[in-house]
């Protein structure tokens, strides 16, 4: 995924580096080496981006210059993407670490370890972090101490990162079910059946819960009840999270597609070819700024 912040737009790429390019010219003002794939979507908080890398390092970088400021040696390949909130940084590792470190220093403040390999990234609300783990199970931790509040079991891995709104957590799973649980408690509310994998996240807007499913179609569901309100056929499977953007949903495919929705009723605003499959998109200034694996980054408006 692609952040964005001081007209510079911030990503990672396959080949090992962080970029930041001017968000008006695509133009790189610099690139950032780390020693892996960098599959982590970055978070930027003042003049820090956090980014994770494949390497098991979590970096913190000055976006003036693109130079290391610190990094923090996790036990696993940081796929996950990082939460910044008060000098603090969430993130997780593929060894099943869920981690918090000093967002000045890159010091550990503390560590939960969960049983399986964990891609999803944290989300953050009423000082509770949840995030999905492999072993099917939405965590819910303390974020001052990382204590475990509770654990919801699901029948697939969790590779999305959850939502949270209004005092609820909504995550797809790899068993084919959208699933809306009580963030106090960590029990179902509500769960939606879809026809395959749910892998990537999910875009709340008007009280309606976006998402896309490798069963090909996006979906457009009721945040209360989980009823479909409804549903739009891609060629292919959804590569990409939705993004919500003044009453329009934007996702990408692996049918080379981004996809615009209006997300009241789901009606095509337009759809975009690419040369590759399409990555999670930015709607920034009137623009869509998205990523592919034909290895190029595009602005359209």
């Amino acid at each position: 995924g692609i952040v964005a912040g001081g007209g510079l737009v911030f990503f990672g790429s396959d080949d090992h580096y962080v970029y930041a390019l001017d968000e008006k010219t695509g133009v790189q003002k610099w690139k950032f080496n780390t020693t892996d794939q960098v599959r982590s979507t970055p978070a930027l908080a003042g003049d820090r981006l956090f980014v994770g890398s494949n390497d098991g390092r979590l970096y913190a970088i000055d976006i003036k210059n693109g130079s290391k400021i610190w990094s923090y040696q996790a036990q696993g390949e940081v796929a996950s993407s990082p939460l910044c909130d008060n000098d603090r940084v969430y993130c997780a590792s593929r060894d099943g670490s869920i981690f918090c470190v000093d967002a000045q220093k890159g010091t550990e403040i503390w560590t939960f370890h969960s049983p399986a390999n964990i891609t999803s990234s944290p989300a953050l609300a009423d000082e509770t972090i949840v995030i999905g783990s492999y072993d099917g199970g939405v965590y819910a931790l303390s974020a001052d101490k990382g204590k475990k509040l509770w654990i919801h079991k699901t029948k697939g891995p969790i590779q999305a990162t959850p939502a949270v709104i209004d005092g609820k957590v909504v995550v797809g799973s790899l068993d084919h079910n959208l699933y809306c649980l009580n963030l106090s408690t960590g029990k179902e509310v509500w769960k939606k059946s879809t026809g395959d994998e749910i892998a990537t996240g999910v875009a709340i807007d008007q009280s309606i819960v976006c998402f896309g499913g490798r069963d090909t179609n996006i979906y457009g569901v009721q945040l209360d009840t989980g009823k479909e309100l409804w549903k739009y056929p891609a060629r292919e499977r959804l590569s990409s999270s939705p993004t919500v953007s003044e009453g329009i949903v934007y996702i990408g495919s692996e049918d080379k597609r981004l996809y615009a929705l209006t997300v009241d009723k789901g009606a095509l605003v337009f759809k975009y070819k690419g040369e590759g499959w399409v990555s999670t998109p930015l709607a920034i200034n009137q623009t869509v700024i998205f990523g592919s694996t034909d290895k190029s980054v595009t602005c359209i408006k």
